[in-house]
Order: structure tokens, then C-alpha cells, then sequence
């Protein structure tokens, strides 16, 4: 893993807090941007290192079979770009000429498979007035396209090995709450493995650098349990009483409170949001 401190020569705010980005560069390049042009001084700082396609001959057995599902839910834009890494080409438009319908519960996950190919009309997420983004609200908004006997496959990401790809539960409460109603609406549920979650190695000067922003004020952007889990496991000493919390779900703030969190700030994954919830925890 490698800590990178976004520090530009744009004009910083001294009075705000330095913001933690743990989320992979990558997913959060928009974030950083928008934080970076408000003021603040922004580090990125991965807490889950990706893996694609940790098994290529499942993730491409499942797109070559794509055309039996009347849905695919994307848990993320890894979960997208993993199962479309071994596919063959053109696998986005098969979404709009067999009709299957694409869903995902967040914004990233959307402009992934938009880059991927998939057509905008093809794309289920959570209704713009939703409270959250995540698997409940993406069933309220697209639940109703499934009938009895269609089928839906889970794409999801797994923890360090081994895992499995055609078996078990969805990870994540909200994958296992979503199979279930899947279920009950007497629909079969498949889910696939298109990536792996790794945990961070930090280095000593990562530590100590962790360690100082444990304790300066500085607020950090969690936007996952396992996040707030593999931070606790590298440093599982460590006091998080004096640092802030921005979390973009219920479970997270759960965790991030359990881990010793104080000050803990929620909002949707949305820069606007993450801007007017940050003002809160100065």
C-alpha cells in the first residue's frame, strides 16, 4: 500500500481539518478534487487493497451466461470492473439486447458500467430522494422488475482468500438482506466473486503517520465496515477518541463508534454531501 499526500500548491484553509481518503485512489479522484478546491488538505490513504478477478474462470463463466438473468447487481464499480475484465468484448450491450437490467446502489457504480458499456436505460439505483444508498433502497426502486422464476446474479467482492464464487451468501448485511427478498419473490439468486478485499501493510513511517492523525483533529472518510475493520486490525491499539468520523451508512457509523470514534458525521457518497457534513465535525 502506498500513502499518498495530496498536497497541492492551490490555496489550503489552515483552519479546516485535514480529510483521510480511504477508499482507493481511483474511486475517490472525485472527492479528492472537490476537497482540494474547498481548502482542505486531503491524504489518501487506502485501507482495502483490490484484487481483480481473483478467479477469471468463474467471472467469465458467469458473463457467458449472462443472457439467462433478468438482473445484475453490481456491489460496487470494483464488482464491475472485475466481471467485466475476462469478458469478452461487447459485453455491455448485452444488457440492452436481452433486456437485463443493471443495478447498482451508488453513483461510481453507475458511471463504471456506463464506461463499460452498459446503456443508461439498463441501470436500476436508489431514487434521487432516497435516505440511503444502498441494497433496501435499490429494491424499493427496482424490485418490480423481477417476476416469479427470473433469476438474479449477485457480482460482490470477497475478503483476503479463500473465497468462493458460486456459493455461500452475499457479504455484507445488505447483499444477504437483498438475496432475501430476491428469494422471497421466488426468484433464484447467483452471486459470483469478481474481486478480492486485501487488507492494508503499513509501513513504520505509514504508522506513524497514522498515529499523528489519530490524534490532530483530522476527520476521516469511511465508506465501509471492512475499512474501519482493517484499520483496527493494523494498528488494534491505537485511540481513535480524539479523531472524526465521515461515513456514508448506518453500519458504518455502527462500527467506527465500536471502534472508539467519538464524533461521527453521516452522509450520502455524494461530494456536496461530504462538503456540508465535514463543516459539522470542525
Amino acid at each position: 500500500m502506498k500513502l499518498t499526500i495530496a498536497n497541492p500548491d492551490s490555496k489550503l484553509d489552515p483552519s479546516l481539518p485535514k480529510v483521510i481518503l480511504t477508499r482507493a485512489p481511483d474511486e475517490s479522484k472525485s472527492w479528492s478534487g472537490g476537497l482540494l478546491a474547498a481548502g482542505y488538505e486531503v491524504v489518501s490513504l487506502p485501507l482495502i487493497h483490490i484484487q481483480l478477478a481473483p478467479d477469471p474462470v468463474a467471472t467469465q463463466a458467469a458473463a457467458q451466461q449472462l443472457s439467462i438473468y433478468r438482473a445484475v447487481m453490481f456491489v460496487s464499480a470494483h464488482a464491475a470492473a472485475g466481471f467485466f475484465k475476462g469478458a469478452a468484448q461487447g459485453l455491455g450491450p448485452m444488457f440492452q439486447e436481452f433486456q437485463i437490467r443493471a443495478w447498482v446502489t451508488g453513483p461510481g457504480s453507475r458511471q463504471a458500467l456506463l464506461a463499460l458499456g452498459v446503456d443508461a436505460g439498463c441501470i436500476d439505483a436508489p431514487g434521487k430522494d432516497a435516505l440511503q444508498l444502498d441494497s433496501e433502497s435499490l429494491w424499493q426502486s427496482a424490485g418490480h422488475h423481477l417476476v416469479e422464476g427470473d433469476r438474479v446474479l449477485i457480482v460482490r467482492g470477497t475478503d483476503e482468500a479463500p473465497y468462493v464464487s458460486f456459493a455461500g451468501p452475499a457479504a455484507g448485511m445488505g447483499r444477504n438482506w437483498l438475496a432475501e427478498r430476491i428469494r422471497q419473490a421466488g426468484c433464484e439468486v447467483d452471486f459470483v466473486v469478481a474481486y478480492a478485499r486485501l487488507k492494508p501493510r503499513f509501513t513504520p513511517d505509514e504508522v506513524r503517520h497514522v498515529r499523528q492523525w489519530a490524534g490532530d483533529g483530522s476527520a476521516w472518510v469511511l465508506s465501509s465496515t471492512q475499512a474501519v475493520m482493517n484499520l483496527q486490525a493494523a494498528l488494534p491499539d491505537q485511540v481513535w477518541a480524539h479523531a472524526k468520523a465521515l461515513v456514508t451508512h448506518p453500519r458504518i457509523a455502527d462500527a467506527a463508534r465500536q471502534a472508539g470514534f467519538v464524533r461521527v458525521a453521516q452522509c450520502k457518497p455524494v461530494l456536496e454531501e461530504m462538503l456540508s457534513s465535514l463543516q459539522s465535525l470542525h
